[in-house]
């Protein structure tokens, strides 16, 4: 090889050396980013599920449900004692906001704390930092929000994560000093049992009522006809 081709390698090497290496810093960098933005997605669904859940069987904590990955409990062959029920309705009662949808919109109209939020924000505060794969910058704790609907609730959790960017990411463009990962996860609040249960004391309510005004009978004559063209319709 020629001095001059000598010369001509060594600045090529030069001029693509450097961008070889930061291109493979910078896909580093990103993948990790992406990691922990799947790592904080599972901690987000995690932390929606159980609270979820926890808002849909209010009080079953007392009796060890809702414990780790539970669902369920077992009374090992016995029944309840008086003690262990008496503390599930305690805990059952305990804020009538729970109870009744109406009562918590209300206190949260004006300007009611959301204490049920606090308490589970405690209980998983410390759940991001074991799956957190990169230590830098700002890491939040799952926020959590309870949406009390009329029909329906919810529970929306939220993580942000923001990482300062390596000078060598931008190279790709990216010229903010901070990046930022946010995760979001909404779970329903659903009880199929309760539902049943508050769907069966709405009729019982609507047939007494319709027959203390005396037109219980045109009642169920126009809930037959209604059964009558819903079934024509599903066939």
């Amino acid at each position: 090889m020629k001095d001059t081709e000598r010369g001509a390698v060594l600045v090529e090497a030069s001029i693509y050396f450097p961008l070889v290496i930061c291109t493979v810093i910078a896909m580093i960098y990103l993948g990790l980013f992406q990691m922990q933005e799947a790592a904080l997605s599972y901690v987000a669904e995690r932390v929606a599920l159980e609270a979820s859940r926890g808002e849909a069987y209010l009080g079953y904590h007392v009796l060890g449900m809702n414990q780790g990955r539970n669902v369920d409990f077992a009374w090992d062959g016995g029944v309840p004692s008086k003690e262990t029920v008496t503390s599930y309705y305690e805990a059952y009662h305990a804020c009538i906001g729970d109870l009744y949808r109406e009562v918590g919109m209300l206190a949260e109209m004006i300007g009611g704390s959301g204490s049920r939020e606090t308490v589970y924000e405690s209980k998983y505060a410390t759940a991001v930092t074991a799956v957190t794969l990169l230590s830098l910058g700002h890491i939040t704790p799952p926020e959590v929000e309870i949406d009390r609907g009329f029909f329906s609730s919810s529970v929306t959790v939220t993580i942000t994560h923001t990482l300062p960017v390596p000078k060598v990411v931008s190279y790709l463009g990216i010229s903010d000093s901070k990046f930022a990962i946010e995760t979001r996860a909404t779970k329903q609040i659903v009880n199929p049992g309760e539902f049943v249960r508050n769907v069966d004391l709405a009729a019982d309510l609507l047939d007494g009522l319709m027959e203390k005004l005396g037109v219980s009978e045109n009642y169920h004559e126009f809930l037959n006809k209604t059964k009558d063209i819903v079934n024509k319709i599903l066939g």
